[in-house]
């Protein structure tokens, strides 16, 4: 696992092909957030992958039927999206559309992978206990949700909106590394999270 942030990223415009293809419901932003919220909450050993899968859409075929190809790359993308999510450098990014897309389009893409994580927080049994989370974990859930219905608006292609963009993004990034370290401490019985991640 001494890969680079580069070798772990995969190509967003192949698997969102792929996912048109497969004829899902949700697109391939949304789908990532729904996947990184049930890792967050469930260990990747005890992900049920039909249980992301069958909620891409109610018309789909079940995992069994699919090529092997196509389950190869679902699988790639969740050992990978995993592997980011627990690295210790906190490669973890959402997956979006690139830099050189349109700035509306990658604004929809992040809306839509936050509704997706908050989706996918739920669908893996997570409930808001505050006795057992911090406050500031509380507060970064609430926050994605609000960006989750913010996103829709629309951005115009500038500078100063570009920088807008880049620290939303990188304010989602964080919290969901602290979110996912707050309940992975709390599976292990702990009650503290990386001090690295709330500054």
């Amino acid at each position: 696992m001494s890969q680079t942030h580069s070798q772990q990223r995969l190509d967003y415009i192949e698997y969102d092909n792929l996912l048109s293809h497969l004829d899902t419901d949700l697109g391939l932003s949304e789908a990532h957030g729904l996947l990184i919220g049930l890792l967050c909450v469930k260990p990747f050993h005890e992900l049920d992958t039909y249980t992301w899968w069958r909620e891409l859409g109610e018309d789909l075929p079940v995992w069994q039927d699919l090529d092997d190809d196509t389950q190869q790359q679902l699988a790639l993308l969740i050992q990978r999206s995993y592997a980011e999510l627990v690295d210790p450098l906190y490669s973890f990014t959402p997956f979006l559309p690139d830099d050189d897309d349109a700035l509306n389009e990658r604004t929809q893409a992040l809306g839509e992978w936050c509704i997706g994580f908050i989706a996918g927080l739920g669908l893996g049994g997570y409930y808001v206990n505050p006795d057992a989370l911090q406050n500031e974990v509380s507060e970064a859930i609430n926050d994605i949700s609000a960006i989750a219905k913010l996103a829709s608006d629309s951005m115009e292609q500038s500078e100063e909106e570009e920088r807008a963009f880049s620290e939303v993004l990188e304010y989602v990034r964080v919290a969901v590394l602290l979110i996912a370290n707050a309940l992975s401490s709390l599976q292990k019985g702990e009650s503290s999270v990386d001090d690295r991640l709330l500054h």
